[in-house]
Protein backbone atom coordinates (compact mmCIF):
# COMPACT_ATOMS: atom_id res chain seq x y z
CA UNK A 1 0.00 0.00 0.00
CA UNK A 2 1.43 3.46 -0.62
CA UNK A 3 -0.52 6.47 0.55
CA UNK A 4 -3.55 4.22 1.32
CA UNK A 5 -3.82 3.00 -2.04
CA UNK A 6 -3.41 -0.85 -3.19
CA UNK A 7 -1.02 -0.68 -6.22
CA UNK A 8 0.78 -3.17 -8.23
CA UNK A 9 4.60 -2.71 -8.45
CA UNK A 10 6.12 -3.51 -11.45
CA UNK A 11 10.05 -3.73 -11.67
CA UNK A 12 12.03 -2.93 -14.43
CA UNK A 13 15.72 -3.97 -15.64
CA UNK A 14 17.72 -2.64 -18.15
CA UNK A 15 18.65 -4.81 -21.35
CA UNK A 16 22.23 -3.58 -21.48
CA UNK A 17 23.53 -4.79 -18.05
CA UNK A 18 26.08 -1.40 -18.03
CA UNK A 19 23.56 0.75 -17.54
CA UNK A 20 24.04 3.23 -14.20
CA UNK A 21 20.63 2.01 -12.57
CA UNK A 22 19.81 -2.13 -11.32
CA UNK A 23 16.42 -1.20 -12.02
CA UNK A 24 12.84 1.15 -12.21
CA UNK A 25 9.99 0.38 -9.71
CA UNK A 26 6.09 1.70 -11.21
CA UNK A 27 3.61 1.53 -8.71
CA UNK A 28 0.58 1.66 -9.82
CA UNK A 29 -2.88 1.82 -7.99
CA UNK A 30 -5.16 -0.97 -8.66
CA UNK A 31 -8.08 0.62 -8.83
CA UNK A 32 -7.55 3.63 -11.03
CA UNK A 33 -4.87 2.25 -12.98
CA UNK A 34 -3.10 5.26 -12.95
CA UNK A 35 0.50 5.65 -12.11
CA UNK A 36 1.22 6.27 -8.06
CA UNK A 37 4.93 6.31 -8.27
CA UNK A 38 8.40 6.14 -9.78
CA UNK A 39 11.80 4.82 -8.49
CA UNK A 40 15.10 4.02 -9.78
CA UNK A 41 18.00 2.22 -8.09
CA UNK A 42 21.43 3.06 -8.94
CA UNK A 43 24.17 0.42 -8.73
CA UNK A 44 26.22 2.48 -6.37
CA UNK A 45 23.30 2.42 -3.94
CA UNK A 46 21.80 5.58 -4.81
CA UNK A 47 17.87 6.00 -5.09
CA UNK A 48 15.86 8.43 -6.81
CA UNK A 49 11.53 9.00 -6.18
CA UNK A 50 9.05 10.51 -8.06
CA UNK A 51 5.47 10.73 -5.96
CA UNK A 52 2.63 11.80 -8.35
CA UNK A 53 -0.23 13.20 -5.91
CA UNK A 54 -2.59 13.40 -8.68
CA UNK A 55 -2.30 12.72 -12.04
CA UNK A 56 -4.43 13.95 -15.21
CA UNK A 57 -4.77 12.79 -18.71
CA UNK A 58 -5.46 13.87 -21.91
CA UNK A 59 -6.05 17.51 -20.72
CA UNK A 60 -4.79 20.43 -22.24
Amino acid sequence: MVAGKTVYEIDLYPVDRQKKYSRIRLQIDKATSQLVSVKAFLKDGQQYALNFDTFEINKI
